[in-house]
């Protein structure tokens, strides 16, 4: 917190004058909805919450937070599990909703300009009429700058990559109240430091992301689906490993144990067995999907059957880019209803897929010794 009052209420005037008395809120309801994400850490209530709604408003606070010496936390939807958004000495929470602009759609070069506040949805809106569609998908309906600010990725990550191959350019201000445009849209520039992947995954400590210019790709013509029962944890993840290593084309590969089935079940009223299930996905052309259903697709399931497979269900839609079950595997919402009024506390690992299903295998048993439910999202 600040240590002077008056410092404060100076500090609050100027942030009025540079950016709207409106968009300079200290009110107690909007502090603790900036006081953390998703997490498990501890809350904490910043003094004030402002909304700049340019990249020059956001230069303004940051000279102004920097001539106080006032801690400053950049805060998207609040959806991150990292904790980094939690504002631990108070100071100013900088939300970017009004950020929110999608500045440049450019479907021959593939790439997409947008200011940091814009949504994961927002931005599938607006790219799906055209043909086109930005691949990453954290679960969550994120902002696209605290998605770069996480180094963010989902489920189809095995086939696009993760936000740190699919960011082109940032622009960020840093703490000195600088504007700084990480690199030019070429594809092809090997000129000067690499300074786009420094500001991934940076969780807002090096400055705050305001612009960023990503990578988008052509939306496959079709989809064909499958979601797959195992009885063991570790065959579902020997499955993953050898589909890999044999080439197949999955788009989107995701496993849900047991426990999250039931969960989704039970939500969305559905039959699934409750079980450990893989989620794949393959898009392509029509032709080509036709070629992948018809010959190649059924190797998969003899494959998957010596490998302790119980059921398969695959659906083949053309045209219909989006999952058929998507609103019912909607992850979040499935959690917090069935955990509700209950103490919830997630967090990300990175593991080694060699030890991945040992790993769930014995956090699985931990928690049923101690009566804790364990939802898992690899």
């Amino acid at each position: 917190m600040l240590a002077a009052t008056d410092s404060l209420d100076r500090l609050k005037e100027e942030l009025g004058v540079a950016l709207g008395a409106d968009y300079v809120i200290d009110s107690e309801a909007v502090r603790a909805q900036h006081s953390m994400g998703e997490s498990f850490h501890k809350a904490g209530l910043p003094d004030v919450v402002v909304h700049p709604g340019s990249t020059e408003d956001v230069v303004a606070v940051v000279q102004l937070c920097r001539a106080y010496r006032v801690p400053l936390v950049p805060f998207g939807a609040g959806t991150s599990l990292e904790g980094h958004v939690v504002p631990l000495q108070g100071g100013v929470s900088l939300d970017t909703s009004r950020l929110n602009r999608i500045v440049r759609l450019s479907v021959e070069d593939l790439d997409v300009q947008v200011e940091s506040g814009v949504t994961r949805k927002q931005l599938d809106a607006r790219l799906r009429p055209e043909g086109v569609f930005f691949p990453v998908d954290p679960g969550a309906d994120a902002t696209i700058g605290g998605m770069v600010a996480t180094g963010a990725s989902g489920t189809t990550t095995v086939r696009y990559g993760a936000m740190r191959e699919n960011v082109l350019s940032l622009t960020v201000v840093t703490p000195e109240g600088e504007v700084v445009r990480t690199r030019s849209r070429a594809r092809k520039s090997s000129a000067g430091y690499d300074l786009t992947h420094l500001f991934i995954g940076s969780e807002g400590t090096l400055g705050v992301i305001t612009d960023a210019t990503l990578r988008i790709y052509p939306s496959p013509e079709a989809i064909s689906a499958a979601v797959c029962s195992f009885t063991s944890l570790d065959a579902a993840v020997r499955v993953v490993i050898e589909t890999i290593q044999l080439g197949i084309p999955v788009a989107r590969i995701e496993l849900l144990d047991d426990v999250q089935m039931d969960a989704v079940n039970r939500r969305s009223a559905l039959g699934y067995p409750v079980a450990h299930t893989l989620k794949t996905s393959c898009g392509a052309s029509a032709v080509n999907l036709l070629y992948f259903v018809s010959f190649r697709a059924v190797d998969v399931p003899r494959f998957m059957l010596g490998r302790d497979i119980g059921k398969i269900v695959r659906s083949l839609t053309f045209r219909v880019i989006d999952f058929g079950w998507r609103g019912a595997y909607s992850r979040h919402k499935k959690i917090h209803f069935c955990l509700h009024g209950h103490t919830k506390a997630s967090w990300d690992h990175e593991l080694d897929t060699q030890i991945l299903g040992g790993f769930l295998f014995f956090v699985n048993s931990v928690t049923c010794r101690f009566y804790y439910t364990f939802f898992n999202f690899p």
